[in-house]
């Protein structure tokens, strides 16, 4: 997930991934464990993060929160996986959002928050 190609097509200007993609891309990342899922417990398993996630966005009171949230996630990765090669990609994931958001004005963050809640 945190492979630098991957990363890369993240980054990649591109349209919204539909829900039908993110569910592709979670389910293959759930496989990729030694965890199988039964449809009805994939299905839970999404919904969960779903509502997780939704449960994020609602709490952020300004769109640059969802900024800061993004860097805590990556940040609470990094410190999970010390002095190995997933915390060298994420932190140059982290550097690259950064580097990114640092030239967003307040409407490119508007307009991020209003695509994500489109997403859902």
């Amino acid at each position: 997930m945190i492979s630098p190609k991957f990363v890369q097509e993240l980054f990649r200007s591109q349209p919204m991934y539909t829900m039908q993609s993110a569910k592709q891309i979670f389910e293959k990342l759930a496989h990729s464990s030694i965890m199988k899922l039964n449809k009805t417990s994939m299905q839970k398993l999404f919904d969960l993060m779903l509502m997780g996630f939704k449960w994020q966005m609602q709490s952020c009171c300004k769109p640059v929160e969802i900024y800061h949230v993004t860097m805590k996630h990556l940040t609470t990765m990094i410190e999970m996986v010390p002095n190995s090669q997933a915390a060298e990609y994420l932190e140059n994931t982290a550097n690259r959002l950064k580097a990114l958001c640092e030239s967003f004005t307040h409407y490119d963050y508007i307009m991020t928050r209003q695509e994500i809640y489109k997403f859902f």
